[in-house]
């Protein structure tokens, strides 16, 4: 079996067992099986048990001191079936874990319905986080700002619509929540971010010309915040100004931050760390581009599924990651495994314009499965440029003529899809699916083949499709065990004036 076929009938695999994307391969045979090669960039994963009655919060762990901190709840199943809230607290390495209760406001009022978010503690040790309240009797809800002691006794509760008070809203929602080295406190609120005072009073607000995507505290405690430069055009990182109330100064970035989507963490080894859905990277000013340390693809992690990253000595890593066979987060250290204990696999490269959000789980789903084959991506949307977004599929036609043509392709709208399938670049999947001994096309309904078959050949394939159904009650559509088009149209056209089988559907005159 030749090298394509074996990653023709892999790629067959795959999208049997998950909707995957659309996909094409090279048609062109190649004879000798390639070598195998050692991938790089990759870590380990173990795992912290935390107490099976809770859910940990997905981007709720931060450091203070030498302890890690974090935010666990628990529903209560019982009315008023209120949501119970927990500080987390453990060593770096995961020992001496415990948690505390932490009380909701009004407690024992069944008419009050409590969540909190964006936990922090302050210097003195006190608590302050933000909070959801839904008054039952009233159906409002309200956000507010808490602070509370060590011992629990709260010291004040700020509504915070009275915190953004220039830019008041029926409804407001805090996205993020930091403080920096003096205990200021900084909350985020769509395209604002505003500086309250340690005793809860407003200090001032600040607003861009674009949603804050991300806010952190830099090593030298000031704040600094993400957003799209609308006027300039790509990502831009600038801190906040504390003394003129505005902001600050931009912070030098790498060329790759103006169009990627950078996270960015702070901690021994880089002057930042930086993650995407490709990897962690760490960074130092003054560097053309960051460097990769942890490839997600090449360490069988999901980028999806990876949260509020801490940045633990020698170049490890803890998160908080989701497991979908246990259905709940769960605490991850990642650490870095030695190029010389990385087993030799054959790479399978999969290439795109744009990635699918879920294409990185059923990647990693097959190479956890395959012990002598690997997909890795070749992302070409990193060549785009903010002046020019068609690089990305330049560089691909320049593979494709240079015979370096990705072994699977996602599909996307802007490839000139009909000129690769008349050049031949494509595998006929019919001709693997009639030759397999458990699989055939017929396999396939023909809704997800036929209507994209070329001249009888399956050059690509979709992967999902969505079906929309109705309900009706029997005593106006009868108890029928089947029902045709034409049989629901006659039904449509017997209705009463007035009256329509569907919402939104104009009702017949």
């Amino acid at each position: 079996m030749t090298h394509k076929k074996i990653i023709s009938l892999a790629l067959c695999l795959l999208m049997l067992a998950s909707p995957l994307a659309n996909l094409g391969c090279s048609k062109e045979e190649v004879t000798d099986e390639p070598a195998a090669v050692k991938i790089t960039n990759v870590y380990s994963s173990s795992f912290i048990d935390i107490p099976e009655d809770v859910t940990l919060d997905s981007n709720s762990l931060f450091v203070r001191g030498d302890k890690i901190y974090g935010k666990c709840s628990k529903m209560i199943e019982e009315p008023p079936y209120d949501m119970q809230n927990f500080l987390l607290s453990m060593n770096k390495d995961g020992s001496d874990m415990s948690l505390e209760l932490i009380e909701m406001p009004d407690a024992g009022n069944p008419d009050m319905l409590w969540n909190i978010f964006n936990l922090k503690i302050m210097s003195d040790d006190s608590l302050i986080y933000t909070a959801q309240s839904y008054d039952v009797k009233a159906s409002s809800n309200d956000s507010w700002l808490i602070k509370k002691d060590k011992d629990g006794n709260e010291i004040f509760r700020v509504n915070v619509k009275d915190i953004f008070t220039e830019n008041s809203q029926p409804y407001m929602h805090i996205s993020n929540m930091v403080l920096d080295s003096n205990d200021m406190i900084y909350l985020v609120s769509d395209m604002t971010i505003a500086a309250v005072n340690p005793d809860g009073t407003r200090a001032f607000d600040v607003t861009v010309d674009s949603w804050i995507n991300d806010v952190t505290v830099m090593p030298d405690g000031k704040v600094a915040i993400k957003y799209f430069d609308q006027q300039n055009g790509g990502q831009v990182f600038q801190k906040i100004d504390f003394e003129k109330k505005a902001i600050g100064d931009k912070i030098d970035m790498p060329e790759s931050f103006l169009t990627g989507n950078y996270d960015f963490y702070f901690g021994e080894g880089y002057d930042m760390f930086l993650k995407d859905r490709t990897g962690i990277y760490g960074y130092n000013q003054g560097d053309t581009e960051p460097e990769e340390l942890l490839n997600f693809i090449n360490s069988d992690i999901s980028p999806n599924q990876l949260n509020s990253l801490i940045i633990l000595p020698e170049l490890q890593f803890m998160g908080v990651s989701y497991d979908p066979i246990l259905q709940k987060n769960q605490l991850s250290i990642l650490s870095p495994v030695p190029d010389n204990e990385v087993k030799e696999k054959t790479i399978i490269t999969l290439g795109y314009l744009y990635e699918r959000q879920d294409v990185p789980d059923f990647i990693i789903n097959f190479n956890r499965k395959n012990e002598n084959y690997r997909i890795q991506v070749k992302d070409y949307s990193q060549y785009n440029t903010e002046e020019d977004y068609t690089l990305g599929l330049t560089a691909l036609n320049n593979d494709i003529a240079a015979g370096n043509v990705p072994d699977i392709l996602l599909l996307s709208s802007s490839m000139p899809l009909e000129s690769y399938e008349n050049k031949g670049l494509f595998v006929d999947l019919y001709e693997y699916m009639d030759n397999d001994s458990e699989f055939n096309r017929e396999n396939l309904l023909k809704c997800v083949r036929v209507p994209f078959e070329n001249d009888g050949k399956l050059y690509r394939l979709i992967t999902s499709y969505s079906v929309r159904t109705y309900l009706g009650k029997v005593k106006n559509i009868g108890e029928k065990s089947g029902w045709t088009v034409s049989e629901m149209i006659e039904m449509s056209k017997s209705l009463p004036e007035g009256k329509s089988m569907f919402r939104n559907m104009v009702p017949r005159s």
